[in-house]
């Protein structure tokens, strides 16, 4: 299997029919003896993994994938068949239970895609702040905070999934790391770590963000935001 390059180096196809020669062009030239490296794709490293049984480190396309539970105990069933037309209508919006989620700033206010925080908001919305919300002014009423009971309700149950998404992974980051020294060939166990300690830092990353922007707490930014 060639290895992988991220950048790439693109072929054009053509077929030139009056010599009847099928044409592979470069976007660059080659020399006898260089090696000759395959783009995967901009893929994910589970992805890599499945399909190539390889991950990168520092794979600029690595993400988490998150799945949202839309169910709510509280909800009558007037509600809860309004909220569920309401996430099946606003996917024109990026509105949805499935999300994936890149690598962060901690510190930057562009923390999780807009998209999936406008789906918490929803999903979070209780009886009274779901009422005034139509199919007309969706995009518009989740693009900003409906409340402070839902923002916070956002942020905590984005804190209990990143936990629990953590604390899935089965091993620690101490453990992972003693293991990656053992484990410089290509191998399978490799690989695996690559994994786990990439998705590590992509859900760290996600923690600090809520840790720094938390409405929950007094001293976050995101709660000078709100006050202002």
């Amino acid at each position: 299997m060639a290895n992988h390059d991220p950048t790439g180096c693109l072929f054009r196809d053509l077929y030139d029919p009056e010599r009847g020669f099928h044409l592979r062009i470069s976007g660059k030239s080659f020399r006898k003896g260089d090696e000759l490296n395959l783009r995967y794709g901009e893929l994910p490293n589970w992805e890599l993994l499945l399909h190539y049984g390889f991950a990168l480190d520092n794979n600029p396309h690595d993400r988490l994938d998150i799945l949202l539970d839309s169910s709510d105990e509280d909800d009558n069933m007037q509600s809860a068949a309004k909220r569920a037309l309401l996430l099946e209508l606003g996917r024109v919006h990026g509105i949805s239970l499935e999300h994936s989620v890149p690598r962060i700033d901690p510190k930057s206010s562009e923390g999780f895609p807009k998209e999936l925080l406008a789906s918490m908001r929803l999903i979070s919305a209780n009886e009274s702040e779901l009422e005034p919300i139509t199919i007309n002014n969706l995009a518009e009423k989740t693009s900003h905070v409906i409340s402070d009971r839902c923002e916070r309700e956002v942020f905590s149950t984005l804190e209990m999934i990143l936990q629990a998404t953590m604390a899935s992974l089965g091993t620690s980051l101490q453990s992972d790391l003693k293991d990656r020294e053992h484990h410089d060939g290509d191998v399978p166990e490799r690989y695996a770590l690559i994994y786990r300690l990439e998705l590590r830092k992509i859900i760290q990353s996600l923690l600090d963000w809520v840790m720094i922007h938390d409405p929950r707490s007094s001293d976050s930014d995101y709660q000078k935001t709100l006050l202002r």
